[in-house]
């Protein structure tokens, strides 16, 4: 057992001062009698928080530094790829996992790229582990599909079927209603199986959401067109120009995950990305998650993202629950992480100051699963 003392802890919104008590793994209460028994670690004049959740990340898929060799984002053959699952593609020992706690990242979701329609399953993890069924928060956690310039970009070289958003929204309702019909004739007993359409069954029937890449408007339109029309559950993914169909958003109760926004407009969908995204849609009241879409940016820099995002209007409280308990809440495992409380995973952020406005490099210590896992060492 442990007991975090000393530092203020952010619970319910704001920041209070309190210890945490920790024991087998999960916090088993926000102050409370400390036993004799408990190993205290001093927290003093620190700050406590959950630990940060990048809902969209491709860490241990598409790998740093060896290239090509490391690669397992897309898989460009075919623009119908569900039945891949990012799990048997994470490398565990990719660099960005030690960059990931350095920042106090603990909480990840990594899945396949957006080169095709649909292209496999994420899973969440968390980011220390021995291998990655251990590490493994809920699995699958969503399926990925894209919209727009990737699926056209890699199927137009290749003069393939789809080369247009026509095309990629027809595929895309195409494999949705073979998938329901595949359905209707397996619980008829024919005794078929196509690895495709099993994949999808969970999207088709609800119990799985869709993650679906859109920058541009009229992507973010047929993407809620899409789901609205075919009964899917589902969020928008980077959602560049959402700034440019609030009323939408809002009234759809769409949740989106915003980013990445720092960097060059690397193609033409990133032409009206701004700062400004974030503010706007917590005015509004839209639900959403900030991301890195790692390795786009690497996996520690999730909090120097949100930090841009309040310079340019969104609020620390905002900021704050958009790398914490609003990407839990989107993946759907806020019963496990996201928030210091009783009954949650141990995952604890020990910085020297308060989130934004210390220097990006000040997390002191990461804790996952009741074990601290990074220690930054000191000058």
């Amino acid at each position: 057992m442990k007991a975090i003392v000393g530092g203020k802890i952010w619970h319910g919104g704001s920041l209070k001062e309190a210890h945490l008590l920790v024991d087998g793994g999960k916090i088993l209460s926000v102050g409370g009698e400390i036993p004799s028994e408990a190993e205290v670690l001093d927290a003093a004049g620190r700050i406590l928080y959950p630990g940060f959740i990048d809902a969209h990340s491709h860490i241990g898929v598409d790998e740093e530094i060896i290239g090509k060799a490391g690669d397992d984002t897309n898989e460009g053959s075919s623009p119908l790829s569900p039945q891949i699952r990012a799990i048997d593609g994470v490398n565990i020992y990719d660099g960005q996992f030690k960059e990931a706690l350095a920042g106090g990242v603990t909480t990840v979701a990594t899945g396949p790229g957006s080169a095709n329609v649909f292209g496999g399953t994420f899973v969440a993890i968390k980011t220390h582990g021995s291998y990655i069924d251990e590490m493994v928060v809920k699995e699958p956690v969503a399926m990925k599909a894209a919209l727009g310039e990737n699926p056209k970009r890699v199927y137009g070289k290749q003069r393939k079927y789809p080369m247009t958003r026509m095309s990629i929204a027809a595929l895309f309702r195409e494999a949705i209603e073979e998938t329901r019909a595949y359905e209707l004739r397996k619980n008829a007993g024919t005794g078929i199986y196509h690895q495709q359409w099993e994949s999808l069954l969970p999207v088709a029937g609800r119990h799985l959401p869709v993650k679906i890449h859109a920058h541009r408007a009229d992507d973010i339109a047929t993407a809620i067109r899409l789901a609205e029309e075919l009964h899917l559950r589902y969020t928008i993914e980077h959602a560049t120009e959402a700034a440019l169909l609030l009323d939408l958003l809002k009234e759809k109760g769409v949740s989106l995950c915003i980013g990445p926004t720092f960097g060059v407009k690397s193609k033409e969908e990133l032409r009206n990305k701004t700062f400004r995204t974030a503010a706007l849609l917590e005015e509004r009241g839209i639900p959403f998650a900030i991301i890195t879409d790692c390795p786009v940016l690497p996996q520690g820099s999730l909090t120097l993202q949100a930090k841009h995002y309040v310079q340019a209007g969104l609020s620390p409280r905002g900021a704050t629950e958009a790398i914490t308990s609003a990407p839990a809440k989107i993946l759907g495992i806020d019963h496990r992480v996201g928030a210091l409380e009783a009954g949650k995973d141990a995952d604890v952020v020990c910085m020297a100051a308060e989130l934004f406005t210390a220097p990006y490099e000040e997390v002191l210590w990461t804790m996952v699963n009741g074990q601290v896992v990074y220690q930054r060492e000191k000058n």
